[in-house]
């Protein structure tokens, strides 16, 4: 590696503690920034804590000294249970194939699907691992007990891969357990927008790999017009059970014409070329087999009429190649190698054509700009059905910062041309659905959801480039309505798209409510959008839907004397999802409300983010304390009849055991499937609670798009003090609460130009308010 090229530009974590160890020396030193000096011998291990707000990214270490041949393994986990026995240390919190509930594996790439990694030592230095792991509180190394010799290492960490911004919004009050909370939704918003990246760069190293659905290889951008000689410094990384390698790409027109040479880790070298997209090699040899994460040297020598191949300055090959007329270079990957790129020069005689610098943009790989997925650890990947509560949390954390658009583009190009949207995607994926694709998640509730969460996101942005999604939700709309009965005016599902939420097969049929509740807040709100901009035809016509629909609904799937939604048309039993929705959507009057928050809790599905929905709609009503003990209690979750865990946000903070962040279902403690099992991800931000705090403990909510309009009405429960910042389209909202037992005063700050409606009713009385406009500032060009 060229001196100079391992400066990293994203941020490094390092370890905050040591957890636990045995037989390692000097653990300890390499906590923090510093260099220090941590000895591993056969069979010793050291646990890290990464510190309470867990990391996500790319693993690096410092070898300072080495004896022998040994191999080090680090794993990964988001808990400590897989670390309290010796036995379940080396595999991290899951193994690879636990998680399949999609059909296909999960994480997908470019995270690691295994939750560890191996290392032989060999030389000394910076190693990396061209792979991602997703989230981790704790981080094992550990030397095998068969293992041949031992390591110094100077340094370890984790260098970030999320995206990494500050909040610019916040919440702080006299409760630290609930400022707290609103920190870790924050946070998790963060860990969980991710990218899909066919390639990266890692200090200053290109990291090779193949996405799920993406081409196996990219070209430069430079079109090289002559080439005399190549020199590429490459390293594998190994894989524990497939064959890793490496491939340059040279004398390329695209990505479906070009030559190779491949060289894979049991010693195989193969010339080749691909016409077409055809593959033929025309050429191999044998080498020894190649050690992982030890540097080789492939070049490439024109000659008359071909090219000669050497690896480590022994020449193995010679073909007929058309070398020396240039064209574009790159390099492929199968899904199952792993390698990272130290150098490459490529010289016509004397002359430098091209000499890697660290730059990714030399080359046309794949990446799809940040998104928000369902979980750093385990997917990585959008879903529909989740998205609506990640976008309320993380605007009130982030406003313009939060990768909302992006996201919900991806669901927009996933849409087939009948108008169902995909309930999840691979980000990587080009090709648009086919007529009758309903992808990995067959399901119109996940297709009702997408409109759902751009109408949200709509709601708190004011973002105008929504109307570039209308087509979309449009064709969605359509494509619902046509499965409406006409007799009783119900969304019957159909068995093709029938996947519900919580079980994962196809089956929930039927005249369902809570796909019903769903349509109905999609018309509603396209109809309110048409209106806003002037689309009088499409604002009419989802208005006559959205009351036939809503006719049907509270005339067949309304009991009023049991006092809720029932699950479907012909299921009487009380929904435990349809009800929660319909609170947190506004979607009952008073009286409807009244009688589903007298059995709040039973009506609550025990799970975080449908929680979050009756919590909202309890505030909404008038119900806080309610809205408060379901925020700030237990919710016990019964699976079967017996007790499994709660829904519990504050028990999340101050765990040693468990990441300061908030998880899937919100289920604490979290499941435990077994030691090296236990898939369940702890990066959810479908559980995240900022909009509850900032928009109903402070009070702050829009009344129209972009927070243009507001209504300020504080839920302050047992706070008597509570600073909140709210980002908007046009500047920060800000608000000051200070209550005693003389009353309440209120300052009030707002960009210009946003109206507020207050309502103090809950603040200890009397109130007294300031209120101010910020002004914008002007920038002034100074004349000289």
């Amino acid at each position: 590696m060229k001196e100079g090229r391992t400066m990293e530009h994203r941020k490094l974590n390092y370890p905050v503690s040591v957890r636990k160890q045995k037989g390692a020396e000097g653990a300890q030193t390499i906590c923090g920034t510093a260099d220090g000096e941590l000895r591993l011998i056969p069979g010793s291990y050291v646990i890290f804590d990464m510190g309470a707000g867990s990391v996500g990214g790319y693993p690096f270490f410092f070898v300072k000294s080495y004896k022998g041949k040994p191999t080090l393994r680090i794993s990964y986990s988001d808990r400590m249970i897989p670390y309290e026995r010796e036995e379940t240390i080396g595999l991290g919190d899951f193994t690879r194939g636990s998680c399949t509930y999609l059909g296909v594996e999960l994480p997908v790439m470019p995270a690691n699907p295994y939750r560890f990694e191996d290392y032989t030592i060999a030389r000394d230095g910076l190693f990396v691992y061209p792979l991602i792991q997703g989230q981790e509180r704790f981080v094992c190394l550990t030397v095998p007990k068969e293992s041949d010799g031992e390591i110094v290492i100077s340094r370890y960490g984790i260098a970030n891969d999320s995206q990494d911004v500050e909040a610019e919004g916040f919440f702080r009050s006299d409760r630290p357990v609930l400022d707290r909370i609103w920190q870790a939704s924050a946070r998790t918003v963060l860990l969980a927008t991710v990218q899909s990246r066919q390639w990266d760069v890692l200090f200053g190293k290109l990291c090779i790999r193949k996405l799920t659905k993406g081409g196996r290889c990219a070209l430069s951008k430079l079109n090289a017009d002559s080439v005399s000689d190549v020199r590429c410094e490459f390293e594998l990384s190994r894989t524990p059970e497939y064959e890793t390698g490496f491939e340059f790409l040279f004398c390329a027109k695209d990505e479906s014409n070009y030559e190779f040479v491949r060289i894979q880790q049991s010693g195989k070298v193969s010339f080749g070329r691909v016409n077409e997209g055809s593959e033929c090699v025309q050429k191999t040899a044998s080498v020894a087999a190649l050690s992982d994460n030890l540097p080789y040297v492939l070049e490439l020598k024109a000659e008359e009429g071909g090219v000669s191949i050497s690896l480590n300055g022994v020449n193995i090959l010679r073909a007929e190649s058309g070398l020396t007329g240039g064209g574009k270079f790159g390099f492929a990957s199968d899904a199952e190698w792993r390698s990272v790129v130290n150098e490459l020069e490529i010289k016509n005689g004397e002359k430098l054509v091209y000499e890697w610098r660290g730059r990714l943009a030399d080359f046309d790989a794949y990446h799809s700009g940040y998104f928000v997925s369902d979980g750093a650890k385990r997917d990585r990947l959008p879903w529909s059905g989740d998205v609506d509560w990640a976008f309320d949390c993380g605007w009130y954390a982030f406003g313009k910062k939060l990768q909302a658009m992006n996201t919900l583009k991806l669901f927009a190009f996933h849409q087939t041309p009948e108008g169902f949207v995909y309930g999840t995607c691979y980000p990587e994926n080009q090709e648009k659905p086919a007529s009758g694709d309903y992808g990995y998640y067959q399901s119109d509730m996940f297709a009702a959801w997408f409109i759902v969460s751009v109408f949200t996101y709509y709601r708190l942005s004011g973002d105008a480039a929504v109307e570039e999604l209308m087509p979309a939700v449009g064709r969605c709309l359509d494509y619902l309505w046509q499965y409406v009965d006409e007799k009783d005016g119900l969304f019957d599902q159909r068995y093709e798209t029938s996947k519900g939420l919580w079980d994962h097969f196809l089956g929930d049929t039927g005249k369902n409510t809570y796909t019903n509740l769903l349509l109905l807040e999609s018309l509603n709100n396209m109809a309110e959008y048409a209106r806003e901009h002037g689309k009088t035809a499409d604002a009419e016509k989802c208005e006559s839907r959205a009351e036939r629909l809503r006719e049907g609904i509270f005339r067949y799937l309304y009991d009023e004397e049991q006092g809720g939604f029932i699950k479907r048309k012909d299921w009487r039993e009380l929904c435990d999802m349809a009800n929660p929705f319909a609170m947190g959507k506004h979607l009952v009057n008073a009286f409807q409300a009244a009688q589903i928050a007298e059995k709040a809790e039973q009506l609550t599905h025990a799970y975080g983010k449908i929680t979050v929905l009756m919590i909202r709609g309890l505030y909404d009503y008038g119900y806080p304390q309610q809205a408060e003990k379901l925020l700030c209690g237990k919710l016990p979750l019964y699976i079967d009849g017996n007790y499994s865990c709660n829904v519990d946000w504050l028990s999340a903070v101050g765990n040693p055991d468990l990441p300061e962040t908030v998880y899937e279902c919100m289920h604490n403690p979290p499941m435990d499937f077994g030691a090296n099992l236990n898939w369940g991800d702890l990066s959810h931000p479908d559980s995240g609670v900022c909009g509850i705090l900032s928009g109903y403990i402070a009070g702050v909510r829009p009344l129209r798009p972009g927070f243009k309009e507001i209504l300020i009405r504080p839920h302050p429960g047992e706070c008597r003090q509570i600073d909140c910042v709210v980002p908007t389209e046009n500047g920060k909202i800000e608000l000051q609460i200070r209550s005693g037992r003389e009353g309440s005063n209120v300052l009030i700050r707002l960009p210009e130009g946003v109206r507020c409606r207050t309502d103090f009713l809950e603040l200890k009385q009397p109130v007294r308010v300031v209120t101010e406009e910020i002004k914008k500032t002007e920038n002034i060009k100074e004349v000289v």
